[in-house]
């Protein structure tokens, strides 16, 4: 279960699956674990994973850091 979010701001020819898989690069860097589509669906109830749109504001789940 995922506790902590960071909010991002939708730019305009986003996809989510590109937002999910930057984040994905980035947590690795940092050795944290990776997020899933399911995840930011969850974190974002009120949103349309197919109709996000520029300036829309997204909650990206913060995955635990690895042991």
């Amino acid at each position: 279960e995922v506790k902590e979010t960071v909010d991002y701001t939708v730019r305009k020819g986003d996809l989510l699956s590109g937002i999910i898989t930057a984040y994905n690069e980035e947590f690795a860097k940092q050795g944290q674990g990776r997020i899933t589509l399911d995840q930011v669906k969850q974190s974002n109830p009120d949103v349309n994973p197919n109709k996000i749109r520029e300036g829309q504001v997204i909650r990206i789940p913060v995955p635990p850091k690895k042991l």
